[in-house]
């Protein structure tokens, strides 16, 4: 994919030759030369909240734009993070992925800057890139903005917005396995001034695996409007809505080793442990709405909100144990249907802009932040036992065991608050210095677990840059690491 890409840049960039130059008349005096410069983006807000070049963040940051995601199709959250440097991605059964950075699991991830909790159960990593115009990821701590977490990473999803005139595409692809996908992606004026604009997305995609049992089915459907209220005022509302139903869904993994002690290495690529009735079925629904102001003095003013819920309903399978090498006896099972719900409620407030001092200008931004996440699950154990026989011959034609009325219940609520403050001050015109802090307050309740309560947590951000040329820089950085979030 990657060759062809290439190859196709390169055919244009010769196709684009003017005429003067793919002539073999060198007569000519006259020579019209059109210049086109451009440059990839390279601003990201996700560490310190201020608007700063790459080369302006005293942090490693990685920004993943639509020319990547494209080249590589790269379908879904999990799929930039197994080629993002710096990212360790897992993934485990079906459709559960783990993402860790500098030897520390990722917690925080941020839709438009605003964070959210990251959980592998729910249709986090699964959410198709067909919403996102960019993601940026920052490693390391990313407490100033985030609040409680790890020292890993921040993983900021940046949605899609209207373009600047109407434009759109729609695509198909055909795969091995019977794998096909269908997407689509428009960009409107709703009135012919382009004060209303709206952008709607959408991607459907099917496929069978060369494990026994396993299907795909994922359905993604993405909406957002944008209205300029005024020259320097814009309004935003989207929502998007997710759906993934896989059949033959995993809970666990193969057999590693045989009752002999062996290594259960010459099972069939093809072998799973689930039943036929085994799934993982996620969906989501999500809103957000954006209102910012630029004032004349270049300060810009920005309040977020955004509302998601997420629904879950696992009927699965644990199949554990080493089988005979000869017999295939001895594998043990556990079934359970895993109902959860996840409601997260996050808003942001702040300010950013420039200020002069001493003769030189330097910038500034402070921000209230506040999320609450509500989840609960339903847990039920059967009844009956299964028994599994011949695990070589395992084809997941096993019946459902029967299963009480009533679940084990769990109920579990997360509430951060947070102001801070970041400013960039230019000592000289090689030094830089960043410098913020954050107030914190974070509460867990739970009828599972003890209650956890951390507050007034002070968070301080420091970094010094030394630019020695247009190439090279040094930098020193003293991240924001936050408070810990209570495990749930």
């Amino acid at each position: 994919m990657m060759q062809k890409t290439l190859l196709a840049t390169l055919i244009a960039s010769f196709l684009f030759v003017p005429s003067t130059y793919a002539s073999e008349d060198k007569s000519a005096t006259n020579i019209e030369v059109i210049s086109i410069k451009g440059s990839r983006l390279d601003k990201a807000a996700t560490a310190t909240g201020l608007p700063l070049t790459l080369r302006e963040t005293p942090q490693s940051v990685t920004i993943i734009d639509q020319e990547f995601i494209q080249s590589f199709s790269l379908n879904s959250v999990a799929d930039l993070m197994f080629l993002t440097p710096g990212i360790y991605a897992q993934k485990a059964e079906t459709n559960r992925y783990f993402f860790s950075s500098r030897g520390n699991p990722i917690t925080n991830f941020q839709f438009d800057g605003v964070p959210v909790n990251y959980s592998s159960f729910f249709n986090d990593a699964s959410t198709d890139t067909i919403l996102f115009d960019r993601v940026e990821v920052v490693r390391g701590a990313t407490g100033l903005l985030t609040g409680a977490g790890e020292p890993s990473a921040a993983i900021n999803l940046i949605r899609k917005r209207p373009k600047s005139a109407p434009s759109g595409y729609v695509s198909a692809k055909v795969g091995s396995w019977d794998s096909y996908r269908v997407e689509g992606d428009a960009s409107i004026d709703v009135t012919d001034s382009g004060a209303v604009q709206a952008r709607f997305a959408a991607a459907y995609e099917k496929s069978d695996s060369y494990i026994d049992l396993a299907e795909d089915e994922n359905l993604q459907i993405y909406g957002v409007v944008t209205a300029r209220l005024s020259d320097n005022t814009l309004f935003t509302l989207g929502a998007d809505y997710s759906d993934r139903d896989p059949k033959g869904s995993t809970w666990g993994g193969i057999p590693l080793f045989y009752a002999d002690g062996s290594l259960a290495n010459d099972l069939p690529r093809s072998t799973t442990t689930a039943a036929s009735w085994s799934s993982w079925q996620r969906n989501g629904e999500n809103v957000f709405a954006t209102l910012e102001h630029d004032f004349d003095n270049n300060w810009d003013l920005k309040f977020d909100v955004e509302h998601r819920e997420d629904e879950m309903d696992g009927h699965l399978l644990y199949l554990y144990g080493a089988p005979d090498k000869t017999t295939g006896l001895g594998m043990k099972s556990s079934a359970m249907i895993y109902q959860s719900t996840r409601k997260q409620d996050a808003a942001r407030l702040f300010a950013s802009g420039p200020f002069e001092l001493f003769g030189r200008e330097h910038k500034l931004t402070a921000g209230l932040l506040y999320s609450k996440q509500d989840t609960t699950a339903d847990s039920y154990y059967p009844l009956n036992s299964l028994s599994i026989g011949n695990f070589f011959e395992w084809d997941g034609s096993i019946t459902e065991p029967n299963y009480p009325s009533t679940p084990i219940y769990q109920e579990g609520e997360e509430t951060q608050k947070g102001a801070y403050l970041a400013t960039q001050i230019n000592l000289h015109e090689q030094w830089m210095l960043l410098l913020g802090g954050r107030i914190s307050q974070y509460k867990f309740e739970s009828n599972a677990a003890d209650d956890y309560n951390n507050s007034d947590v002070f968070t301080p951000y420091a970094g010094l840059i030394f630019n020695l040329n247009d190439l090279h820089q040094l930098y020193r950085n003293f991240p924001a690491t936050g408070c810990k979030r209570r495990e749930q």
